[in-house]
């Protein structure tokens, strides 16, 4: 399996300093503290849980961390080290962490009178991000695996890359962003005009949007649909790209798009893509999921319908 979270549980944590710094001792802490803090908690009790022998891995990239846990999946059955692979991410909402976008001046603070209408991704009146919580999972197996069982294939993963953008540990840069979806192209063996779709990972942060339509811009040019599901689901951090590529395999099994929520004024910084703005009726085949953390971490995935015989 290969599932992450960004830090393990924020709340076990508050609860442990809380009574540490009150008391300066560890003597009322429960030995099972540490087993719920730890990055890779989710990973360690799925794997109890189900009794998983095989390979884990737990990727902590904060908003990478799925989209990245579902392109390891994929390359270790391709590299043929495993069968089955389940992958995703989790966690879970605090204060703190709303409050750490807010240092940050990234978090959206302007319609909390009007919660439904924020976030607001590519729009002029973006004012950040509003986070989320939950846990995305997928279950990846060899072509051949799924066959033999006669499983119910969804979708195909065809294509992945993640890189590492040195020049900031906080803002986005757009030739980073760019090399990220062309590494995942010539990893499926593609050109950018046979990518029918792209969902953006479009956060509605002032320099983050515009930092990912130009680099969508310079590879797909301006008549590939491009959506954000920030709007519909928040951001998730570490479950984000699990759920929004969910939400994407069945947008392409549906033949439909889903439109950006919220998206009335299209900003200026964010107007030279094809956005998506209303529910589309759309023989979508082959589609890029985009996700980028703070911290430097970009990651693309391709999908692909899967066509039944």
């Amino acid at each position: 399996m290969v599932i992450g979270s960004t830090v393990g549980s924020t709340q076990a944590i508050q609860e442990f300093f809380e009574n540490f710094l009150r008391q300066h001792s560890i003597e009322q802490m429960k030995s099972t503290i540490f087993f719920k803090i730890m990055s890779h908690s989710c990973a360690a009790n799925v794997s109890q849980v189900l009794g998983i022998t095989g390979r884990i891995l737990s990727p902590s990239a904060a908003c990478s961390t799925s989209c990245q846990a579902v392109g390891y999946g994929y390359e270790q059955i391709a590299f043929g080290k495993q069968q089955f692979m389940l992958c995703g991410g989790a966690d879970e909402f605090h204060p703190l962490t709303s409050g750490t976008f807010d240092v940050l001046n990234a978090a959206s603070i302007n319609f909390n009178d009007q919660p439904q209408r924020t976030p607001r991704p590519f729009d002029r009146d973006r004012d950040g991000v509003v986070c989320s919580e939950g846990s995305g999972i997928l279950l990846l197996e060899s072509l051949d695996s799924a066959q033999d069982r006669d499983a119910d294939i969804l979708a195909e993963v065809i294509g992945f890359a993640t890189v590492a953008d040195p020049s900031s540990i906080a803002n986005p840069d757009g030739a980073s962003i760019e090399r990220c979806m062309q590494l995942a192209l010539n990893d499926a063996g593609l050109h950018a005009q046979e990518i029918d779709y792209v969902n953006a990972h479009a956060t509605a942060t002032v320099q983050g949007d515009p930092a990912e339509s130009e680099a969508i811009y310079r590879l797909f040019g301006s008549h590939t649909p491009v959506s954000s599901f920030k709007g519909h689901l928040g951001h998730a951090l570490a479950a984000s790209g699990a759920l929004e590529l969910i939400a994407m395999i069945e947008m392409l099994n549906r033949a439909c798009l889903i439109p950006t929520l919220n998206l009335d004024n299209i900003d200026a910084s964010c107007a030279n893509i094809q956005h998506v703005q209303a529910n589309q009726a759309s023989g979508v085949k082959t589609a890029m999921k985009n996700n980028f953390a703070l911290g430097g971490v970009n990651s693309s995935l391709i999908i692909r319908r899967y066509e039944h015989d």
